[in-house]
């Protein structure tokens, strides 16, 4: 999704107050969020990993990665087929902000015997993708991820850039969604709708 911020004093910085908007207006499509604070439980680099329908999305400093699971229809065998995901041309100093605490509460054992508690979160923002354009990750109805782009007003959602390595094959369809072509199950992100937030209501543009 690709969303307009209200209008701005400074036309390309988003300010807390436009988050804020944003975030009560769409917050009612969200469902149970798993946004793990990597304490050990991931592999090294990752700073959240986020548990979905699909497999695992992992949080890095400058990219993401989707972990999706696989079987081979024929042997039953099971993997993962990782994908990463950068955005062309970005800022490379992101800030990662985590939502709000969720209810869940997670623990693992270390190998020493020692427990680890990872604080779980509702959604995570990337601030800064690019100059007044934020990335919101959260996830949907039935584990579904979700992605929101949020643009300041002048904002230039054109310099949005997403490349996608690690995948076999990307197909574009009809009706604007991306599917990412892997070894047996396929990925599809759906087409994504735009639109302004304007006195706290969706306000659909072309």
């Amino acid at each position: 999704q690709l969303l307009k911020a209200p209008e701005a004093n400074n036309p390309v910085v988003l300010n807390n107050e436009q988050r804020q908007a944003i975030e009560s207006t769409v917050r009612e499509s969200t469902s149970q969020i798993w946004f793990e604070k990597n304490v050990g439980q991931f592999a090294n680099g990752v700073r959240y990993g986020f548990r979905t329908a699909f497999g695992a999305m992992m949080v890095f400093d400058n990219h993401l990665q989707i972990l999706v699971d696989q079987t081979d229809p024929i042997t039953h065998q099971i993997g993962i087929h990782a994908v990463n995901v950068s955005f062309t041309a970005s800022n490379t100093a992101w800030q990662i902000v985590p939502g709000m605490l969720s209810d869940v509460m997670g623990t693992y054992q270390n190998p020493d015997g020692t427990a680890s508690h990872p604080r779980i979160f509702k959604e995570l923002t990337l601030r800064n993708v690019y100059d007044g354009v934020d990335l919101r990750l959260y996830s949907a109805a039935q584990g579904t991820l979700e992605f929101d782009w949020l643009v300041a007003r002048a904002g230039d959602y054109q310099k949005i850039r997403t490349t996608f390595s690690g995948q076999d094959t990307v197909n574009y369809g009809a009706d604007g969604s991306v599917t990412l072509g892997l070894r047996y199950q396929d990925l599809t992100l759906k087409m994504p709708e735009t639109y302004q937030v304007i006195n706290g209501l969706k306000q659909t543009v072309s």
